[in-house]
């Protein structure tokens, strides 16, 4: 895919230097599926469920930004 995401540094005269282009692994090991499961749907349950049973993990620490850049 020629849009691969790019890492970017901010510098001191507050310009963005290219620093090197991302490789997005094809499946990942974790979800982060949170929400009160009471109220899922059984469709959306039976799905979260198979995450587990594939080996997924998951990762919640309450923090968007901890979460995303992990």
């Amino acid at each position: 895919c020629k849009d691969q995401p790019k890492l970017y540094r901010l510098n001191a005269n507050n310009e963005f230097i290219f620093i090197k282009d991302l490789k997005m692994n094809e499946k990942g090991k974790i979800n982060a599926t949170g929400g009160t499961q009471k109220f899922w749907e059984e469709k959306h349950a039976k799905f979260i469920k198979s995450l587990f049973d594939e080996g997924y993990r998951l990762r919640y620490s309450g923090a968007m930004v901890s979460d995303i850049n992990q």
